[in-house]
């Protein structure tokens, strides 16, 4: 069999030519790849601290909650001994136990019975604490007391959420007697 002039040094061209192509498109879809997961790991750790922001404003939520039940009786945290010390925990990091408020999530409006599920799944993976403490106490126009709300949402892959609320009750003097839990709030980001 003889071959066409002009192509007798061309043998297997054709071969080292499509391995070639071969590897550049392997290389490339394995870039592509890589690209993919960092941005899938990415937006997972943004969704984490979502979330666990989520957990911790749950708890300062309880905390509030605790602060107007407790004060309907009296003023909570008044004999603390030493003034400063916490006055009450709240969270499944306190309890060591599963924390039933994360279990209960519901996503409001949520029509997709598969979606909230998976919502909820993902929450009962946080887990939320939060200390009181009784800070001050002023005592102009009946007195008012001062409580510091330290909570924290920890998610999965050591994603952290911290807030420090100041709550107030005033007690007495112009308002009769009722309480006036008031929040400001401040957020405090680690990785910032």
């Amino acid at each position: 069999m003889s071959q066409p002039p002009g192509f007798s040094g061309q043998k297997g061209a054709i071969l080292v030519v499509s391995l070639i192509i071969t590897l550049v498109i392997t290389t490339m879809g394995m870039g592509l790849f890589y690209i993919g997961n960092r941005s899938l790991d990415q937006i997972e750790a943004h969704t984490d601290r979502s979330e666990t922001l989520y957990s911790a404003e749950a708890c300062v939520d309880a905390a509030v909650r605790w602060l107007n039940v407790q004060s309907e009786a009296g003023v909570p945290c008044i004999d603390i001994n030493p003034p400063g010390e916490v006055c009450h925990w709240i969270g499944s990091a306190v309890i060591s136990a599963s924390n039933p408020s994360m279990d209960d999530w519901r996503v409001a409006g949520e029509s997709s019975a598969v979606r909230a599920l998976k919502f909820q799944g993902r929450m009962a993976k946080h887990e939320h604490f939060c200390r009181i403490t009784l800070t001050a106490t002023l005592a102009a126009s009946g007195p008012k007391y001062i409580y510091k709300i330290e909570s924290s949402g920890i998610g999965p892959k050591q994603a952290r959420t911290n807030i420090e609320v100041i709550a107030s009750i005033t007690a007495g003097g112009s308002s009769d007697g009722g309480n006036d839990v008031g929040q400001g709030t401040e957020y405090n980001d680690p990785e910032s």
